[in-house]
């Protein structure tokens, strides 16, 4: 049985995303990606559709994440302490179209056996190198992960516009 504690507070922070239209700089960027990450105890990453080269590259500044903090020490090992620090990380994907199946042995595999495949598998072409750096950083950063993939609740585009007004008998079962 868990016990509620009356006393908690929870705080919700909804930052900005990378590459912001108003004050995007690498170091802007950079600075706000850190604080989200050292004030929070769940990380939560909305993107569309499935995890792709683009998604990964949009969590570029995971790369950097320890060139973001500083400390007083250079004695300090700043990547262990972030991985100590580090929130939860729930990679969230709204719209998910794609059968999870292990490519090599066709099973069904769960959201997060999906994030890890995709964290893991080294990809070649045009940004390949960043792409990969972020990977293995997503991966160090943020040991505790996991993945909510959520089908789209509607095919037809008229009713997901008025989606607040559907009937939940109209809505797909899943």
């Amino acid at each position: 049985k868990t016990s509620v504690n009356s006393n908690a507070k929870i705080s919700f922070l909804d930052s900005e995303g990378t590459s912001s239209t108003d004050k995007s700089t690498k170091t802007y960027d950079s600075r706000i990606f850190a604080l989200v990450v050292l004030i929070s105890s769940l990380f939560l990453y909305n993107t569309y559709s499935n995890i792709d080269e683009h998604g990964i590259s949009e969590l570029s500044l995971a790369a950097h994440l320890s060139d973001a903090i500083t400390t007083n020490s250079d004695d300090v090992d700043k990547d262990e302490i972030l991985t100590q620090l580090s929130p939860k990380f729930i990679w969230i994907i709204r719209d998910f179209t794609l059968e999870k199946i292990h490519p090599e042995t066709g099973e069904e595999i769960t959201s997060k056996e999906y994030l890890e495949l995709c964290l893991k598998n080294k990809r070649c072409g045009k940004n390949a190198t960043d792409n990969n750096l972020i990977r293995e950083n997503i991966m160090k950063y943020f040991p505790d992960r996991d993945c909510v993939t959520l089908i789209r609740p509607v095919d037809e585009e008229a009713k997901l516009k008025q989606l607040n007004k559907i009937p939940f008998n109209e809505l797909k079962s899943e």
